[in-house]
C-alpha cells in the first residue's frame, strides 16, 4: 500500500478485524473467528474494490508540532498496565485531535526543546480507558516512540503526561545502547513520588521523567513555582540516592550527574 504495488495477500483475522499495520483495518464481521485468514487485494496503493468489509483508516495527527498516529485499532496496542480504549467515535477522535494539537502548540511555546523531540520522536499515541480517579499514562519499553494516555480534564495535564511519558521512551532507547547501572543489582530505593521502594532502574526512570516536569513547571512561571520546587527536590533526592547505591556504571554516573546539574540549574 505504501509503495503503490498491486498484490493479493492472505492475512490473519483477529476478533472480526483484518489489520494492516500502520494503515488501518478491515472489519469483516464478528463471525470471523480469531486465527482465521482472509485474502485481500491491494491495487495501486489502495484496497481494491470487492474486498468484503468496512475499511477503518488509521487516524493521524498532522499539527505543526505533533505528527503521529492516534492508535485505536492495532490489536497489540493493549500492552500497558491499564486497558486501551476501544475504537474512538468520530466525535471523540475530533476532541483528541484538537486537544493533542493544542498541547503540542503549548509545549512549543513553554519548553521548545522538549517539544522538538516530541515532534520528531513521538510516533503513536494510544488512548487508555479513563479510570474512576486520577490520571493514567504509561509507556511500554518494547514500543519505541509510543505513549499511552487518558485524556485529562485539565488541558495543562495533557502537556505534562506527554512530556513525562516521552522521557521514558528516550531513556528506554538509551538503555538499549548503554548500560547505566548493574541490571543484576537487587537494591530498592525509596523515592518521593511513590510509597513503595523502587529498583535502581525504576528510580532512574522516575527521576528522569520528573526532571522534564521540573522544567515544564519552571516555564509556567510564578504560579507554578511550588510544583517546580517540589519536582526539583524529588529529582535531587533521587539522584543522591542513586549515586549512593554503587550500582551505576561510568555512563550511569555521568548521566545522573547531568540530571542533578539540570535540576539544580532550573533555579537560575
Amino acid at each position: 500500500m505504501r509503495t503503490g504495488e498491486t498484490v493479493s495477500l492472505t492475512l490473519p483475522v483477529r476478533n472480526g478485524m483484518l489489520h494492516v499495520p500502520t494503515m488501518g483495518a478491515l472489519a469483516v464481521g464478528s463471525g470471523a473467528a480469531a486465527g482465521r485468514t482472509m485474502r485481500i487485494s491491494i491495487s495501486t496503493g489502495r484496497l481494491a474494490p470487492g474486498n468484503a468489509g468496512t475499511w477503518h483508516e488509521v487516524r493521524r495527527l498532522a499539527g505543526p508540532v505533533l505528527r503521529a498516529t492516534l492508535e485505536d485499532l492495532d490489536p497489540f496496542r493493549d500492552c500497558q498496565e491499564w486497558p486501551a480504549a476501544s475504537r474512538l467515535s468520530a466525535e471523540d477522535w475530533l476532541v483528541w485531535r484538537q486537544r493533542l494539537d493544542a498541547a503540542g502548540r503549548r509545549l512549543a511555546k513553554s519548553v521548545p526543546a522538549y517539544a522538538r523531540v516530541l515532534g520528531v520522536g513521538l510516533r503513536s499515541v494510544v488512548p487508555l480507558r479513563p479510570g474512576a480517579t486520577g490520571l493514567r499514562s504509561s509507556t511500554a519499553c518494547q514500543a519505541f516512540g509510543a505513549v499511552a494516555v487518558t485524556l485529562p480534564r485539565r488541558h495543562r495535564d495533557l502537556d505534562a503526561l506527554l512530556v513525562h511519558e516521552f522521557q521514558h521512551v528516550k531513556l528506554n532507547a538509551l538503555l538499549d545502547m548503554h548500560e547505566l547501572f548493574d541490571a543484576k543489582d537487587t537494591q530498592r530505593l525509596m523515592v518521593p513520588w511513590r510509597p513503595d521502594a523502587r529498583p535502581v532502574g525504576g528510580a532512574l526512570h522516575g527521576a528522569y521523567a520528573h526532571l522534564a516536569l521540573t522544567h515544564l513547571q519552571q516555564a509556567r512561571g510564578p504560579a507554578a513555582r511550588a510544583d517546580h520546587l517540589r519536582y526539583r527536590t524529588w529529582v535531587c533526592d533521587a539522584v543522591t540516592r542513586l549515586s549512593a547505591t554503587g550500582a551505576l556504571t561510568r555512563y550511569g554516573e555521568r548521566f545522573v550527574a547531568g540530571m542533578r546539574a539540570a535540576a539544580e540549574g532550573s533555579l537560575s
